[in-house]
């Protein structure tokens, strides 16, 4: 793809978005955007930056799932260096900053990766946490765990114990 139709590309995915978001404030709602934690591609990282830093996003956000592909990550250092960069970005853009933790995919034994995880995005910044996919992936199959309600209660968990 050469670098007019990148821009074009870029410029699409803003101006659709920028419609939807603005549409959503009229109705006084507050809009939040992931993008897949990903980066290295040039491209990727303009439209990271593009889209990240749209007006209406109130709450920018990304998925740092340490346990896919290609190849499984140290889910702290993963989920810390995923949520400094994308606070990095939205930070000084006043916008909130929510990180989606791994609750699917996870094999028995790596539960406890869950509550690292979780206080890993929150000690880098995260003000929004959220976690993928409902019931460790129960409902599912294909990014089911085995053993979903351990995953679920660790999640549960997880999250009272930052609550407190």
């Amino acid at each position: 793809m050469d670098d007019l139709s990148k821009e074009f590309r870029r410029d699409t995915l803003a101006d659709f978005l920028s419609t939807l978001m603005a549409r959503a404030r009229e109705l006084k709602m507050r809009n939040a955007l992931c993008l897949y934690a990903f980066e290295g591609y040039a491209e990727y990282d303009r439209i990271w930056e593009r889209l990240g830093s749209l007006n209406d996003v109130d709450v920018f956000g990304t998925d740092p799932y340490w346990r896919w592909r290609p190849a499984r990550q140290d889910p702290e250092k993963h989920v810390r260096h995923f949520t400094e960069r994308t606070a990095a970005l939205a930070r000084p853009l006043k916008k909130d900053v929510q990180i989606w933790i791994q609750a699917m995919r996870l094999p028995k034994g790596a539960e406890s990766e869950i509550g690292t995880a979780c206080r890993a995005a929150v000690g880098a910044g995260a003000t929004h946490l959220a976690a993928w996919s409902y019931d460790g992936g129960a409902l599912l199959d294909p990014v089911l765990s085995e053993d979903p309600s351990r995953v679920w209660a660790e999640v549960a968990a997880a999250f009272a114990s930052l609550r407190s």
